[in-house]
């Protein structure tokens, strides 16, 4: 978009559509299937393993919690043109395994890989907050999805996750490569249960009113709509 402006496209002839997920329920039992006692706090963060996507960050606040609690990572190597750093990538996953012992995170942190969708969404549902620490990013579905599932987030300010985590409403935004803050965020969130509540429905409402399947759905009609409209 911001490129067609710049080469003179009139304001009246652009129109933006946010992305827009669909999420489905699960009824698979997540914290059974990966042993995830009833007690701990189950922060999940979905993103393919990439030093772009901050896990490390994410690691080193999470070493600083005290409650009881399971660090889930969801994804595997990176598929974007990055996968041809072979080296880089070893070098990284390599990284997070030796932050598990370095960081006294040994049987808190899990790594599921690539996880059929299923088993994703029930993930989602069974978390207590969704994370997204990314250094750069592009829109930053996992938060739109973890929204959808009722959860507050936490993200950096980084691509466009701004536009989906509206600060103390529906969760936080963190300056990205910053694990003080980040784990505060995440203590607040996993103490304050009732907060993190509100700020879940918050999130549901964010979602079904800005990136719901069925608002996307909408905003095409109303743009082929004006189009047909136009034409005639």
């Amino acid at each position: 978009v911001n490129c067609a402006l710049k080469s003179g496209l009139s304001w009246s002839k652009v129109t933006c559509i946010p992305p827009f997920i669909e999420v489905e329920d699960s009824n698979i039992d997540f914290r059974k299937t990966y042993n995830i006692a009833e007690d701990e706090k189950l922060i999940l963060c979905v993103a393919r393993i990439d030093r772009l996507k901050g896990q490390n960050i994410l690691m080193e606040a999470a070493s600083r919690l005290k409650m009881k609690f399971k660090l889930v990572f969801v994804g595997n190597g990176s598929l974007s043109k990055e996968v041809l750093k072979v080296k880089d990538k070893e070098e990284y996953h390599n990284e997070l395994q030796r932050m598990v012992s370095s960081k006294n995170l040994s049987g808190k942190v899990i790594f599921t890989g690539a996880i059929e969708r299923e088993l994703l969404m029930a993930a989602y549902k069974a978390s207590d907050v969704v994370v997204l620490p990314s250094i750069q990013e592009g829109f930053g579905l996992a938060i739109t999805e973890g929204m959808a599932f009722g959860k507050p987030v936490i993200g950096t300010g980084v691509g466009g996750i701004p536009a989906q985590i509206w600060p103390g409403v529906n969760g936080f935004l963190v300056p990205p490569e910053d694990p003080n803050s980040l784990a505060e965020a995440l203590e607040y969130l996993l103490i304050n249960e009732r907060c993190a509540r509100m700020m879940g429905k918050e999130s549901k409402k964010i979602y079904d009113e800005l990136f719901s399947a069925e608002r996307g759905a909408r905003d095409h009609i109303a743009l082929y709509k004006r189009l047909l409209g136009e034409v005639v």
